[in-house]
C-alpha cells in the first residue's frame, strides 16, 4: 500500500468545511430575512415633525390681487435637537401652487410635475422670479 497516496480530503471532512463554509456565510450576509425586532437607531419618539397652519398674503399689483403666499412654519424634532424654519408657498390668483422658497431664500419653481432651483433671493426677488411679475407689488396679509 506504500504505493498509493492517501487523500487528504475525506468525505466527512468536506461535508463538515461545507456546512461549516455556509455558516459563515449565512452570518456573514445574513439569511435574507428582515429582523422583526424595531431599529433602536430610530424610533418614533425621537424624532417628530411639525407643520403649523399656512397663513395666507395677497399679492396685488395696481390694487388688482396676482397671486397668495403662503407661510408654513415647520419644525423637526431629531435626536433631541430641535430646528425651526419657515416656508412659503406662493400661488397665482387662481390658488394654483407655482413655487416655493424659504426662509433662506432657497427658490423653486413648479413645471408639470418638475421642480426648478432658480437661486438664492431676497423674498420680493423670489416672488417676483417664481411669478415673473414686472414692477410694483404690494404684500397685504389675509385673504380679503
Amino acid at each position: 500500500m506504500s504505493g498509493l497516496s492517501k487523500n487528504r480530503f475525506s468525505v466527512p471532512t468536506t461535508i463538515v468545511a461545507l456546512v461549516l463554509g455556509l455558516l459563515l456565510l449565512s452570518t456573514v450576509i445574513g439569511c435574507g430575512t428582515t429582523p422583526t425586532s424595531p431599529d433602536s437607531t430610530t424610533s418614533a419618539s425621537s424624532s417628530a415633525i411639525e407643520v403649523g397652519d399656512e397663513r395666507y398674503t395677497r399679492i396685488l399689483q395696481q390694487g388688482e390681487i396676482v397671486g397668495y403666499i403662503g407661510k408654513k412654519v415647520v419644525t423637526v424634532v431629531a435626536g433631541g435637537t430641535t430646528t425651526t424654519s419657515e416656508q412659503f408657498n406662493v400661488y397665482d390668483s387662481g390658488f394654483q401652487i407655482l413655487g416655493t422658497y424659504d426662509e433662506a431664500g432657497a427658490t423653486y419653481r413648479f413645471t408639470r410635475g418638475n421642480t426648478k432651483k432658480l437661486g438664492n433671493f431676497s423674498p420680493e426677488h423670489s416672488i417676483r422670479q417664481i411669478t415673473g411679475i414686472e414692477g410694483i407689488i404690494e404684500l397685504k396679509e389675509g385673504l380679503q
